[in-house]
């Protein structure tokens, strides 16, 4: 309710708190959704990583190598007819295993 000199202290106070509640709730959602999407993005690399190891291994028959992006290092490695490649997320190593 307002009055002829603005809002009241309880209706200031009601504000806040709702506004902090909100604030409280949506960060930490917030900062979660951005590592799944930055641990989704390495895993598309990895899978990019593993197209062209397959190629490699097809063209030249190498069975490691390795690929930096984004000051991320991934080492793939063909072994009985799969590649996979190793790399670190936000949490810890990871590896990926692809057949062909």
């Amino acid at each position: 309710m307002q009055n002829s000199n603005g809002f009241s202290l309880v209706d200031t106070l009601v504000g806040l708190v709702i506004i902090f509640f909100l604030a409280g709730t949506l960060l930490p959602l917030s900062s979660h959704l951005q590592s799944s999407l930055y641990n989704q993005k390495l895993e598309l690399h990895a899978s990019e990583i593993a197209l062209n190891g397959a190629r490699a291994v097809q063209l030249y028959h190498l069975t490691s190598g390795e690929m930096t992006i984004q000051n991320v290092t991934y080492d793939w490695h063909y072994t009985d007819g799969e590649i996979c490649v190793d790399f670190h997320n936000t949490k810890e190593k990871r590896q990926k295993c692809i057949g062909f």
